[in-house]
């Protein structure tokens, strides 16, 4: 039975939908008749008054009404397929809930059995193969999510964790049906409250950044965690292991791959902004974030970053102590599994969907067709690594409405697009062989630059321990000299320079050197690259000028 309130959320679910697709030309109609009284309106809509505005969209719906005014017909073929879409995905959710409600019921509910489907959250994800999304379900014996992709890994990835990982991360339990959905068990929120409790909390964040490191796990931002007191919840597990893309590891002759372990800021657990979001778990202090609360404030990391890296070392020792076991468990899981694999970001691929929604691209089929071709070459400017196959997938998919989807296996080396392989070998690790190469490497130097990472990726953000900001770096005060520098003076401060960059090297397993930066933009930790401007070749370049500018052995 279904309540009252679900055809409302369905409702708004579907309005939300069709606002995305129709707002753009339905601006611009409104325009357009707001010009015939305002010639102004039709360049600057923003010198419309509400009452033209009001007069406009009036007479727009009677044109509607009347058939005066028709939409184009690219806008209603997008309409119709997209709201087509979402209400069959609804409807095949609801089915597979009936079809499978004592096997959930046991698995979820303790037994007991539900009987109404009282509430639903429709858009909880992004929209996937013919508008499928993550749905939760609200039913009279509790709450439900709904995953309409292959979950046969999540358990197993629970029971996992829990005898490996228990004391800092927490899986919900879940259920798989076959390859093409599943059902989880609904975490309620709670934010860990007083110090004692935020103490707790941080220390088993540092444990869930050392199992996401060991895991591959690499898109473990703020939407994919959860609290419920002192424990944190990873609640997506789509990317929870992830393969080596081939241009990073290349293949040996002999066939092997070179082994490769990812630096712990591949996880997104640490600091990064997005358009001046913060998405990281550790700073986020936003009201939707799970940040414990202390004396009614929100509570970062920063004050507890001693308890989050003793939780990263407490379970980084344990792996190292159960290396075999662990090894043994990982070889256990499903070797067909399928893990998502994030070609781009998501935020990306929603802005270009908006592009393809502005009334000037479904103005006709001709534009509609225009429009698409361009999204093409976009996609093949914006990524030269990326072969035909995927491109052709991801305009496709674009144009049905959904945000691009690819998967891997755990132990293939393939990328997919539903059940199609899409690129063979596009993989040089498979997300199996990865976490056996990481299981390798666990040790004393790998642990230390993993320390110094989280150190300088947090740890360089907040201010010393007396709560006072840090003295300017040589780099700052040059900035502020308004003077011509002397040689003299110029060759000191460069000296000062090279020897602050000196001491922001991080040395990697192996006795190499590593520098890092802080990205400007995303505030994100990321290692320097080869380049002349901003990487190691600049670096050399710049040490080699002072040393001839300053010929003594320090230098």
């Amino acid at each position: 039975m279904l309540g009252g309130r679900f055809y409302e959320r369905l409702r708004e679910a579907l309005m939300r939908v069709a606002e995305f697709i129709g707002n753009s030309t339905a601006e611009h109609m409104v325009v357009q008749a707001a010009a015939a009284e305002n010639p102004l309106a039709a360049t600057f809509p923003g010198l419309m008054t509400q009452d033209e505005r009001k007069r406009a969209l009036a007479n727009v719906r009677r044109q509607l009404d009347s058939g005066a005014l028709t939409l184009p017909a690219p806008l209603v073929d997008c309409l119709e397929l997209q709201l087509h879409n979402m209400t069959s995905a609804c409807i095949e959710a609801l089915a597979r809930l009936e079809e499978n409600k004592g096997a959930i019921c046991d698995a979820l509910l303790e037994g007991r059995r539900f009987r109404a489907i009282e509430d639903v959250e429709l858009l909880a994800g992004d929209a996937h193969n013919c508008g499928r999304r993550v749905a939760v379900f609200s039913t009279d014996a509790g709450k439900l999510v709904y995953k309409p992709h292959d979950m046969r890994l999540d358990e197993q990835i629970r029971k996992f964790t829990e005898r490996f990982f228990g004391e800092f991360v927490g899986i919900p339990r879940s259920i798989a049906f076959g390859d093409s959905f599943g059902v989880a068990e609904f975490i309620e929120k709670r934010r860990a409250e007083g110090d004692e409790e935020a103490r707790c909390f941080w220390r088993a964040m540092g444990g869930l950044a050392a199992f996401a490191k060991l895991m591959g796990s690499t898109d473990l931002h703020l939407q994919n965690i959860l609290c419920h007191g002192a424990k944190p919840y990873i609640v997506d597990l789509e990317t929870i292991l992830s393969p080596v893309f081939s241009e990073r590891a290349p293949m040996r002759s002999s066939g092997a791959h070179e082994s490769v372990t990812r630096p712990i800021v591949s996880s997104l657990i640490m600091p990064f902004k997005v358009e001046d979001t913060e998405l990281s778990v550790l700073v986020n202090t936003e009201e939707d974030g799970i940040a414990p609360i202390v004396d009614g404030q929100i509570v970062t990391v920063l004050p507890y970053l001693s308890a989050f890296e003793e939780g990263y070392r407490a379970a980084y020792a344990h792996a190292v102590e159960q290396r075999e076991a662990i090894r043994e468990a990982v070889l256990s899981f499903p070797p067909d599994a399928k893990v998502r694999v994030v070609l781009r970001p998501t935020r990306a691929y929603w802005l270009l969907l908006e592009k393809l929604c502005h009334h000037a691209a479904l103005a006709s089929q001709e534009s509609r067709q225009r429009s698409m071709e361009r999204l093409g070459g976009l996609l093949r400017e914006g990524a030269a690594n990326m072969q035909a196959a995927i491109i052709d997938s991801e305009v496709e998919q674009m144009r049905r409405g959904d945000v691009p989807y690819f998967h891997t296996r755990i132990n293939s080396l393939s990328l997919f697009s539903r059940e199609e392989e899409l690129v063979p070998g596009r993989f040089s690790v498979s997300a199996t062989d990865y976490v056996l190469d990481t299981l390798n490497a666990l040790g004393g130097e790998d642990e230390r630059f993993d320390l110094a990472c989280i150190a300088r990726a947090v740890g360089k953000r907040s201010p010393d321990a007396r709560g006072t900001k840090p003295g300017k770096t040589a780099c700052e005060r040059w900035e502020a000299t308004e003077v011509p520098l002397s040689p003299k003076t110029a060759a000191e401060e460069a000296k000062n320079l090279l020897e602050e960059m000196h001491a922001l090297g991080i040395e990697k397993p192996g006795g190499h050197m590593a520098w890092g930066y802080t990205d400007p933009v995303s505030q994100a930790f990321a290692f320097c690259g080869p380049g002349l401007y901003d990487g190691y070749a600049g670096l050399a370049v710049f040490a080699c000028a002072c040393a001839a500018a300053r010929p003594d052995a320090q230098v």
